[in-house]
């Protein structure tokens, strides 16, 4: 292979048709289908690579928790959180000043 420039979180993998290579390739196909990897061949192999900037994984993320475990909701989630561990007064204030600043 030659040499090739790749992004920070690019990925090259080579796959041999073996019990793991074959569960890779599952998983992988999934992350394609769910449009969370982008896939290109370079030198007949390909090259796989984050479709999104991490931000915007981590906000996709937090946003389908929420709609799996609160139905969508930031209000059910914080007030589930707060009768099992009752935030301290730091994180009540710290919580309101984000809040606050969103506005």
């Amino acid at each position: 292979m030659g040499k090739c420039l790749q992004k920070k979180f690019s990925i090259i993998l080579i796959l041999k048709k073996t019990k793991i290579g074959k569960t890779l390739n599952t998983f992988i196909a999934r992350l394609l289908k769910k449009e969370v990897l982008k896939r290109r061949s370079v030198e007949r192999k390909y090259m796989y690579m984050p479709a999104f900037p991490i931000q915007e994984y981590e906000a996709r993320r937090a946003q389908n928790f929420l709609d799996m475990s609160y139905e969508g909701s930031i209000v059910k989630f914080i007030s589930t959180a707060m009768q099992v561990t009752p935030f301290s007064k730091e994180e009540k204030e710290e919580l309101l000043n984000f809040l606050d600043s969103m506005s």
